[in-house]
């Protein structure tokens, strides 16, 4: 059998590429880092698998409020806002045996019991420093408008307190003594998955291919997976109903969204981070519209015109929270708590509002460009 792989030159040359050690483990990192597609093989879309590289080297506390006992190599989210916890391991270490499990294990049962998400938020913003990139238009990119910044950050929350984590071991050669157990903790492990991911590297002294190949995927172990009906998360008491009301009131909108406690509402032109939503509060559901941009914070100038111009809207009290991620937004408190009530309101809202955010949005816009 052949120890490397072939490529065909332009010029009908064949070059065998022979299989090579990394130089070091901080190598293979590095890569991993900066080319996250490395991992994709692992994904069920490989194709538009999209991965966000948070931070290298996070800590891993194992109290509440605790310093970080350990140094997990990687942390990726996905593009389904779940969590990924990668351990880089060479062949050539001895802790890729059954050492690297016990690491992983204690990694990712610290993570979802102590990483509140601001830990994830500020471990990534850090990194983006590191890097000399800006967090928000890398986030924006990653993103690239499928969701917005708020939203993805309460999908990475959720998918961590309730365990739905990715583990991957990551090597240039997996022993299979390690293939055996990453095969029987994926087979029993659920919701969380564990994988293995070789990364092969083979060179002709000039040339270089990387190889990635996915280790743990085993037909039985997806199909329990597949069969293990997922935990529906229940929308919070009022929520759904207001929804379903708002739907059937209005013609050219619609509420969307599968989480416990809001439902978004986008408007065709408006940034992708800027919505009006179905809030589940102390207050009842209420009719909201949200900046969660900070390139479109002086929007809120126009907010808080607008409750003083409408301080009511179906009799609910208009007010304006400055404080909104420190960007703003406004909100309806109604005293009737009523799903037809919370769905009238949010349809006045948009009705009365919209033509005025449209304004103060096409003026940042237009500003932007003049200064470009």
């Amino acid at each position: 059998m052949a120890s490397g792989i072939f490529l065909i030159t332009e010029n009908n040359q064949l070059v065998e590429m022979q299989s090579s050690l990394y130089e070091s483990e901080e190598k293979l990192q590095t890569l991993i880092a900066q080319f996250p597609r490395l991992l994709a093989s692992c994904s069920e879309d490989q194709d538009n698998a999209q991965w966000l590289l948070i931070s290298r080297e996070v800590g891993v506390p194992n109290n509440e409020n605790g310093a970080a006992r350990w140094s997990l190599d990687h942390l990726f989210i996905d593009g389904e806002g779940i969590p990924v916890l990668v351990e880089v391991k060479r062949s050539t270490d001895t802790r890729i045996r059954r050492e690297v499990v016990g690491q992983m294990l204690d990694y990712a049962a610290n993570a979802v019991a102590y990483w509140p998400i601001e830990h994830i938020q500020s471990s990534y913003i850090l990194e983006c420093e590191r890097l000399g990139i800006s967090p928000q238009d890398n986030l924006e990119q990653f993103l690239d408008g499928r969701i917005d910044e708020d939203a993805f950050w309460k999908k990475v929350k959720t998918n961590l307190q309730a365990g739905r984590i990715r583990m991957l071991f990551v090597a240039d050669q997996i022993p299979n003594d390690l293939k055996r157990i990453i095969e029987f903790m994926n087979g029993q492990m659920d919701p969380a998955e564990v994988l293995g991911i070789e990364i092969k590297q083979f060179t002709d002294g000039k040339l270089k291919t990387i190889a990635p190949f996915v280790v743990g995927k085993t037909s039985g172990a997806e199909t329990r997976k597949q069969s293990i009906s997922p935990v529906q998360l229940q929308p919070r008491e009022g929520l759904q109903e207001a929804v379903d009301a708002f739907n059937a009131l209005a013609e050219k909108y619609t509420a969307n969204g599968r989480a416990t406690k809001y439902r978004l509402i986008r408007i065709q032109g408006f940034p992708p981070t800027m919505h009006y939503e179905f809030l589940h509060t102390k207050d009842g559901v209420t009719a909201e519209f949200h900046i969660e941009d900070k390139r479109y914070a002086s929007v809120s100038k126009e907010l808080q015109s607008i409750a003083k111009d409408i301080p009511r809207i179906n009799g609910g009290r208009v007010e304006f929270d400055p404080k909104w991620q420190n960007k703003g937004r406004i909100r309806v408190i109604q005293d009737d708590k009523s799903p037809d009530v919370a769905a009238a309101t949010m349809l006045d809202l948009i009705k009365l509002t919209k033509s005025r955010i449209e304004m103060a949005i096409s003026a940042v816009n237009k500003f932007a460009i003049e200064q470009e």
